[in-house]
């Protein structure tokens, strides 16, 4: 068995771990315009990634210092089904239950297109 293989037999594996995922919106900003060209920036619901399984954790010591090495912060790290969302960047964020995640970068955990974990700094700035 290949480590494609094994990534693809381990997504639902470590979403089932999880056992209490709860519903999020991946979200990306636009800009709105104000008139007189002037423009105002806002968040948008990114269509087909809304109300989807979210499982949002606290960052480890070891995920923040990583972050830390990257010139970032992250404080929670987020994992979605490749096949529920694949497009996740660092230009979006992710918003449940009245919290905002902004994304610092996505992991494509073991390149298998399985399953993506999303490094997040928790807060409405950005």
């Amino acid at each position: 068995m290949s480590i494609y293989d094994n990534m693809q037999a381990l997504a639902p594996k470590l979403m089932d771990l999880f056992k209490n995922p709860v519903k999020g919106t991946v979200q990306e900003e636009t800009r709105v315009s104000g008139g007189g060209g002037s423009f105002s920036k806002t968040w948008a619901n990114v269509a087909g990634a809304t109300n989807i399984d979210i499982v949002v954790l606290p960052a480890s010591g070891q995920e923040k210092l990583q972050a830390e090495r990257l010139q970032t912060q992250v404080t929670h790290k987020i994992y979605i089904e490749h096949a529920t969302y694949s497009a996740l960047n660092s230009k979006q964020r992710i918003s449940f239950d009245g919290r905002i995640f902004n994304i610092q970068y996505v992991l494509n955990i073991g390149e298998a297109d399985a399953m993506l974990k999303a490094m997040c700094l928790e807060g409405a700035g950005t």
